[in-house]
């Protein structure tokens, strides 16, 4: 049979033919195994060569499991008695599969009788007397056996084990050739898979779309049932991102918040950040984790720029559990999705800082818009909304007694909070901490939030906020509050976002209380002026005029009394009276000029229309007012801008024709003076369109000077009638 076995000439001829028909049999199982035959059909060939050759009616071939079973996986028997491949079975003390298993050298037993349990009661069903059985062993590792039984011990003689170790070498050979094809297309078909995920990666797809291909690659390529990808979560849950199977093919929906079980694999990869695996052998517990039914659960983490990401952790149901290597196979596949998750974040990331300083930008305008304070509060409110992503948003001011008003808000429909809202700033809370530190704060505890204040917040499902102070020239003027039910949705970090946010708030109300005080300024040197002219022109009225008129007088009671003999001072005195009148009447024209008594008595109407005919220039004027009176400083401003148009016109335009409007708008005046002179003016040149810019701007109004070089000039004014 074999170098050193018995001579040809030594036997006789039953044994040459014997000899011959076992060598035929090796030779047709080694043919399989140079063809590459599958393990299965390499299992069954074995399987009937032996029953041929020994004369058994019992044959199996065995692979041992990790938990100390075996599986059948091939078998051939009487039909009634017929043990089908795929079958686990218990191997019982005293067995020839146990001492195989136990010694890794061939068995023989004459009487099977003395093997218990389960095994035994099969065998005595099968009315096995004797058995043998071989070892197989595959690159230096007892893989599993092959074993004959018989009903008489000269139908299995001693030394039948040894013969029938020769089958369990072919067996070996088969499995270490079937096992290396297997490992060469396994590690094929991983790198296509590997290739496919770093293709989708390469092409930008989003999470959802790699974290689900990833988990259909790995279940096919490490044959599995079961795989999670799992997040970690700030509050120690992790959230499914995707899955499949359990036991019974059920998949996990993604987004699903789960709890990390104590003792499980998904617990230790998440404490050691390292691959890792588990087995549970037949009859154990349900292994933690969600994985019901699992003989063998292994994983990897999730590594993503140095952090703990998450894990990738994969089960399987077969009672030979997962193949040696596996949590490292699952972990290169976690190598791989970590790589893309940082992708994906860092054009996450560029796209986040894209769209906030997009957000910034348009703040920043209505800002330099000099924008209403509801309108910028209203705009950056929703700005960071959208851009956090996050239900509910407040923008709120602190009130000298220490209580919070509302002051924007953008949140759910049956907002509790909405503008104009008043709050108690309850002790510990966020608001409460803003206050005291002045610095950006994030919360995430509002169940110990007493007071109407935490029971509102309590009541919308608030459990966590970010927030930024708005301080304004050194002092702390209010904050803003970007509020949950999702502590995901606001990771570390966003009350800094916050708070750049607030800080374009402080600017705006420091430029809006700006505008605010310079506006009151001039405000206040305009009334000062114009009271200043009233006092002097009651001054003028009541003092020189007066007194000018009572020397007038004198000076013509004078004259009458000069006798006829004296004409040379009859004329000194009459020259001297028209002097006096005409300083009486060029004081009075100033006077006029200073404040005149028409615009006081009649309105703006009949004060312009004075204006207009007394113009040195001729003039088109359109006036439709209707005769309606406005407020005094409407009225003064209108008054001063037309009269000084029309005066710097006829000094310095070198014009020939004026237009003049004054119209009443809906909520305000447009006046409009235009001339054909030589243009060139600017209100920036230190001319008298300085102070009128200055009276407009005053009460709120705008005023635009179009001037191009010999194109004349037109100067537009827009004065509001509600002040």
């Amino acid at each position: 049979m074999t170098a050193g076995g018995p001579r040809p000439e030594d036997l006789s001829r039953s044994a040459l033919v014997a000899i011959a028909a076992e060598q035929a049999a090796v030779c047709r199982v080694a043919e399989l195994t140079v063809e590459q035959a599958s393990a299965e059909v390499v299992f069954a060939a074995v399987a009937e060569e032996l029953s041929l050759l020994l004369g058994v009616h019992m044959v199996r071939a065995l692979r041992f499991e990790a938990d100390g079973t075996a599986t059948v996986v091939a078998a051939r028997g009487r039909a009634a008695n017929q043990v089908p491949p795929g079958t686990n079975i218990a191997l019982s003390g005293g067995g020839v599969s146990r001492r195989v298993l136990e010694t890794g050298m061939p068995a023989w037993i004459d009487d099977v009788s003395q093997v218990h349990g389960p095994i035994g009661d099969r065998l005595k069903t099968e009315r096995v007397r004797c058995a043998a059985a071989g070892p197989i062993v595959v690159a230096g590792r007892l893989w599993g056996a092959v074993l004959v039984g018989a009903e008489t011990v000269e139908a299995l003689p001693a030394g039948s084990e040894q013969r029938l170790a020769q089958f369990a070498e072919l067996v070996s050979t088969a499995v270490s050739n079937i096992e290396s094809r297997a490992h060469v297309e396994r590690l094929a078909a991983e790198q296509s898979a590997l290739r496919r995920v770093a293709v989708l990666v390469a092409q930008q797809a989003t999470a959802q779309d790699v974290f689900a291909v990833v988990t259909q690659e790995l279940s096919r390529v490490v044959e599995v049932e079961m795989v999670r990808t799992v997040r970690c979560r700030l509050d120690g849950n992790v959230e499914i991102l995707a899955a499949l199977g359990d036991s019974r093919q059920q998949r996990l929906a993604s987004g699903t918040i789960a709890n990390v079980p104590p003792d499980s694999v998904l617990a230790e990869i998440l404490d050691t950040a390292a691959p890792a695996r588990r087995e549970f052998p037949a009859g154990t517990a349900t292994p933690p984790g969600g994985m019901a039914g699992a003989r063998s659960v292994a994983g990897g983490p999730l590594v993503v720029n140095g952090r703990l990401w998450g894990a990738i952790v994969v089960g399987s149901t077969i009672a030979r559990g997962l193949p040696p290597g596996t949590e490292k196979r699952v972990a290169e596949f976690a190598e791989l999705l970590s790589t893309s998750i940082a992708n994906i974040e860092s054009r996450a990331e560029v796209q986040r800082l894209v769209a906030e300083q997009s957000a910034l930008r348009r703040v920043a305008e209505l800002v330099a818009r000099q924008a209403s304070p509801e309108e910028v509060f209203a705009l950056v409110t929703d700005e960071l909304s959208s851009l956090l992503g996050i239900e509910v948003v407040r923008t709120l001011r602190f009130e000298p007694d220490g209580r919070a008003t509302v002051v924007a808000a953008r949140g759910r429909p049956d907002d509790p909070m909405p503008p104009g809202t008043t709050l108690e700033v309850a002790p510990g809370g966020m608001l409460d901490e803003l206050f005291r530190t002045g610095r950006p704060s994030r919360f995430e505890n509002y169940a110990q939030i007493r007071g109407p204040t935490g029971a509102i917040l309590r009541k919308e499902g608030t459990n966590c906020a970010a927030g930024g102070p708005i301080a304004v020239a050194g002092r702390l003027w209010g904050a803003m509050v970007a509020a949950t039910s999702n502590p995901q949705a606001l990771p570390p970090g966003s009350e800094d976002r916050v708070a750049e946010f607030a800080e374009l708030v402080s600017t705006a109300i420091s430029n809006i209380e700006s505008r605010a005080e310079l506006a009151e300024s001039r405000a206040r040197i305009v009334r000062a002026g114009d009271e200043a002219r009233r006092s002097f022109e009651r001054d003028l009225h009541d003092g020189a005029q007066q007194r000018l008129v009572a020397l007038q007088f004198e000076l013509q009671t004078i004259d009458a009394t000069v006798p006829a003999q004296l004409p040379d001072l009859r004329r000194a005195l009459s020259s001297l009276a028209d002097g006096l009148t005409e300083v009486l009447d060029n004081l009075r024209e100033l006077s006029r000029g200073m404040h005149p008594a028409v615009l006081t008595e009649g309105g703006l109407t009949p004060a312009l229309r004075s204006l207009a005919r007394r113009s040195a220039l001729p003039i088109d004027a359109r006036i439709e007012l209707a005769g309606e009176r406005f407020e005094e400083a409407v009225e003064v401003a209108a008054y001063y801008v037309v009269s000084e148009a029309l005066t710097n016109t006829a000094k310095h335009a070198e014009a020939s024709h004026i237009s003049l409007s004054v119209l009443r708008e809906p909520t305000s005046l447009a006046l409009s003076v235009a001339d054909d002179g030589r243009g060139g003016a600017s209100a920036s040149s230190g001319s008298g369109l300085t102070g009128l810019a200055d009276r407009v701007e005053a009460i709120g109004g705008t005023i635009r000077v179009h001037s191009p070089p010999g194109e004349g000039t037109t100067i537009d004014v827009t004065l509001p009638i509600d002040l």
